[in-house]
């Protein structure tokens, strides 16, 4: 299954775009979002990918006026043999422009995600602002996490930061939230919803927001006893 969408902000204009793939669970998913952002204007994107075998989004946001700001907030689950994976590219192409991005990875039992975040401050491009983070939670060995945050910049007078961090389950928060009465399957639903809830907020749709936090709720039902011994994972 694919989908595409092709959009064009003008001067001063705002969009908010919720990009949810949550299909079954033989189902592969490609999508697409091409966006030109003029003066002044404003996009934001919140992706989310739950269920689908194969699951990709690529979405491209070209800063083509002064005073745009793009950004792009996504969560991407990979669960059972599921592969999950964003691509994306934020172009700072004239100056004065800002661009912000957050990604946010589960991985479990043998899923994959992959994270590829491309941000690009263009010859002449000056006064950008930039900022780019994957963070990433591992729950199981036979996981697998993929985080390949990009930045490149062709002139100096830019103010930009990129990273990646990869983790399991805080050891800490878990034996604080059980001494205070709850059990290992609550303590670790809070943990990983509060993680994916940042994102969740975000979908402009609040009905699609409820579907996906069930979702997230049927996988941390199935998250192991054990879940802090090595998981694969690749920073780039």
């Amino acid at each position: 299954e694919n989908s595409q969408s092709m959009v064009r902000l003008g001067e001063g204009a705002v969009l908010e775009h919720g990009l949810v793939s949550e299909l079954s669970e033989s189902s592969v998913h490609f999508g697409l979002a091409s966006v030109q952002a003029l003066a002044d204007s404003r996009y934001s994107a919140t992706t989310v990918s739950v269920g689908a075998q194969v699951s990709r989004w690529d979405v491209r946001v070209d800063l083509d006026g002064g005073g745009a700001h793009g950004e792009v907030y996504g969560l991407s689950i990979g669960d059972q043999a599921r592969v999950s994976d964003l691509h994306s590219k934020l172009n700072h192409n004239v100056p004065g422009c800002t661009s912000d991005q957050l990604q946010k990875n589960i991985a479990l039992a043998r899923g994959r995600t992959v994270f590829c975040g491309h941000v690009l401050v263009d010859w002449g491009a000056r006064n950008s602002e930039s900022a780019q983070l994957c963070r990433s939670l591992l729950l199981s060995s036979d996981a697998r996490v993929d985080a390949m945050p990009v930045l490149v910049i062709n002139n100096q007078d830019v103010v930009a930061t990129h990273g990646a961090t990869i983790t399991d389950l805080s050891e800490e928060e878990l034996f604080y939230l059980r001494s205070r009465g709850l059990s290992a399957d609550e303590s670790k639903y809070l943990l990983v919803s509060g993680f994916g809830n940042e994102i969740l907020q975000r979908i402009p749709l609040k009905s699609a927001s409820k579907r996906v936090s069930h979702a997230l709720q049927g996988i941390v039902d199935r998250i192991a006893t054990q879940v802090y011994s090595m998981s694969e994972f690749s920073s780039v």
